[in-house]
């Protein structure tokens, strides 16, 4: 357990249990943790993260402080190991973890946020698991992995994906993924949901063509709420990633608790006018001389 004061003053506690092989834990304000349906981000953690890492990371400070003043909590969990791209055991230890939690305090709808790695799991649990899914009110994607096989094709780490599936080679590994890749999943599982993707336009790790916006691409028009957040010149580190993109995540979260509407998307159709009511021209002396429009 461990306890803290955040910058505006809301003291938090944070608690953790073991399920089976999993570790949970769990944080939230002192003050809010006996009240009913509490908001609660379900955090899917990076490749390398352990159990506490949305609690320990300082990158996720700004985010963690919105949460426990605002009234959220957060649970996050060994989530099947620390290299689990969203196998089974990683979609088994995220339902552990949220059961485990809502036995204890009074859980509401739920956010599951997948960060990097977190990215294909938190997919899964928003759209198709049975525990999940149906107490989600929305999803957020924060540079999140969300296609195996490209991630797998870029070569970073791959063994490491190989032996999260049990494969050795691309043959066994393609066969393994099925019902695993998120972009494989039907469109409509995200029909009439709220998503946020957070993408860096510099992210060589995690590119966004081949993640965020490919997703986007692929269910585009299904969410009712489906919005991008890109941070420009943006890559994957602590220090230049959409860790920071605080601003973007809190107000879709204030969206999903029908705090504030959802922004309106521009309309492509419509035309802009402009008119000119005055024009200069600058003469040899490096005067400005107004012109006058009059009949020729």
């Amino acid at each position: 357990m461990a306890t803290g004061v955040t910058t505006n003053g809301t003291a938090w506690t944070t608690y953790s249990a073991t399920v089976g092989a999993n570790t949970v834990r769990w944080g939230v304000a002192n003050a809010t943790a006996g009240a009913a349906d509490i908001p609660t981000i379900l955090y899917a953690h990076g490749s390398g993260g352990a159990s506490n890492q949305f609690e320990t990371l300082s990158a996720w400070l700004g985010l963690r402080e919105w949460l426990l003043d605002n009234g959220w909590a957060w649970i996050e969990s060994t989530g099947g190991g620390s290299k689990s791209w969203g196998n089974a055991a990683a979609r088994t230890a995220y339902e552990e973890a949220y059961t485990h939690v809502a036995g204890v305090i009074d859980v509401g709808t739920v956010v599951p946020l997948g960060r990097s790695m977190g990215g294909v799991v938190a997919q899964w649990l928003f759209t198709k698991s049975t525990v999940v899914a149906p107490v989600s009110g929305g999803a957020i994607i924060n540079s999140g992995v969300q296609s195996l096989g490209a991630w797998y094709e870029a070569g970073i780490d791959q063994a490491a994906v190989l032996a999260a599936y049990g494969a050795t080679d691309s043959a066994s590994f393609y066969a393994a993924i099925t019902g695993y890749e998120a972009l494989d999943f039907p469109a409509t599982d995200w029909a009439g949901k709220k998503i946020i993707q957070l993408v860096g336009d510099s992210d060589t790790t995690v590119p966004a063509e081949d993640h965020g916006l490919a997703m986007r691409t692929h269910y585009a028009e299904q969410p009712t709420v489906d919005l991008l957040d890109v941070r420009v010149g943006g890559d994957h580190s602590a220090g230049n990633g959409s860790y920071l993109e605080v601003d973007a995540m809190a107000s879709f979260l204030n969206v999903v608790m029908g705090i504030e509407p959802p922004p309106e998307e521009p309309d492509p159709e419509e035309n802009v006018y402009y008119k000119t009511t005055r024009a200069y021209v600058i003469g040899e002396d490096l005067l400005r001389y107004e012109i006058r429009l009059g009949p020729a």
